[in-house]
């Protein structure tokens, strides 16, 4: 028979039990809200051009940029939305970063459409770390380290170091990237648009494969050839450099999209 004690520690820690649920329940665990606060209330801002909103008779849009890291006053940017819709690459699927045609795009015709003369002399090289703790440990060799001005996100960064959490990665492609190929999702709503996939630079467990985000923020591969897949350009960026102009953004820009399914 129990005592009278025993019975009163029963029924307390019954009822601390119910609130352990409950508080589960109803604010789950904690750990997205609360880096998905974090990542809301990070710098944005407007720096360069790219056509955006598929309408080129009224000129290219402002890129907005999520600021992700201050280093010796310099900026690490990742653009807010997938800017286009580019394979990863175009010829022999089997392929890393260094060798990708997406890295000759995003270096090449991207930067020189996207920004002003002056714009570009404030984009700081940079050398991508492509090495084993880039990746997975599953995943292939992510190829030699590159010297590049515009880049993908590593698995590392994007999983393990400023996006940790899937409401802080997902993203929403352009119209533009829309007409390119990108798929949109309105049940992944994000900024108030549909969201979609994007590439990173890291490889994944078989040839002729990229590691992508998924419409939900968590991880995936592609098929490196595949056009349905956004474009996050990121860079360092020299804020100080002399007549460049940055602005930053305090309100969400609303674009009309038509969600392809």
């Amino acid at each position: 028979m129990e005592t009278h004690d025993v019975t009163v520690m029963k029924r307390i820690g019954y009822v601390l039990f119910l609130i352990v649920i409950l508080l589960y329940l109803f604010c789950g665990s904690g750990e997205a809200e609360i880096l998905d606060a974090a990542d809301n209330a990070r710098t944005i801002l407007a720096f360069g051009k790219y056509e955006q909103d598929n309408n080129p008779d009224n000129g290219p849009e402002e890129i907005e940029w999520i600021v992700l890291e201050e280093q010796d006053g310099n900026l690490l940017l990742l653009s807010r939305y997938g800017l286009d819709a580019v394979p990863f690459n175009d010829g022999d699927a089997e392929t890393t970063w260094e060798d990708s045609s997406l890295r000759g795009w995003m270096n090449g015709d991207f930067l020189e459409t996207a920004f002003t003369s002056e714009e570009r002399s404030a984009i700081l090289v940079t050398a991508v770390n492509n090495g084993p703790d880039q990746g997975r440990k599953t995943d292939l060799p992510g190829g030699a380290d590159t010297m590049d001005r515009v880049f993908l996100l590593s698995y590392r960064e994007a999983f393990a170091k400023y996006l940790l959490g899937n409401g802080t990665r997902m993203c929403a492609p352009t119209s533009i990237a829309a007409a390119h190929g990108a798929l949109r999702w309105k049940d992944y709503m994000t900024d108030d648009r549909p969201g979609g996939t994007w590439w990173l630079r890291s490889p994944g467990k078989a040839q002729g494969k990229a590691l992508i985000v998924d419409y939900d923020g968590s991880l995936a591969s592609s098929n490196v050839r595949l056009v349905n897949h956004s474009v996050r350009p990121a860079l360092w960026l020299d804020p100080g450099k002399e007549g460049l102009t940055l602005r930053e953004v305090q309100t969400p820009s609303p674009e009309p999209v038509t969600p392809e399914i």
